[in-house]
């Protein structure tokens, strides 16, 4: 089922925009990532700690590919549509395969 939600970004090229207007305007950007496959304590209180460091907290989330690569074939229990969906209704996510540090600086 794929959910809408405006906090949802689909694109590095629209992150990196959005987030340059947020800086321009005195915003300090956080990011985080993870797989958040199950959401428990731990996943908010890491969240939690992220968002303090800042204005607007832009979460990283491994895609669904990427966690099969290094964890199992079955995994992830949750799609990375519906972990996106759950995670944008604390923060600003975006769907990753990989990220290297030329991309996190970038943003």
């Amino acid at each position: 089922m794929q959910l809408e939600n405006s906090k949802l970004i689909t694109d590095i090229d629209s992150l990196k925009s959005i987030l340059k207007d947020q800086q321009k305007s005195g915003k300090r950007v956080v990011f985080t990532n993870g797989c958040f496959d199950i959401i428990h304590p731990g996943h908010i209180f890491i969240l939690e700690q992220a968002k303090l460091k800042g204005d607007i907290l832009v979460v990283g989330l491994n895609s669904d590919q990427s966690i099969k690569s290094f964890k199992s074939d079955l995994r992830p229990i949750c799609s990375q549509d519906d972990r996106a969906y759950v995670l944008a209704g604390l923060a600003s996510v975006i769907i990753f395969s990989y990220l290297t540090k030329t991309h996190l600086r970038e943003l």
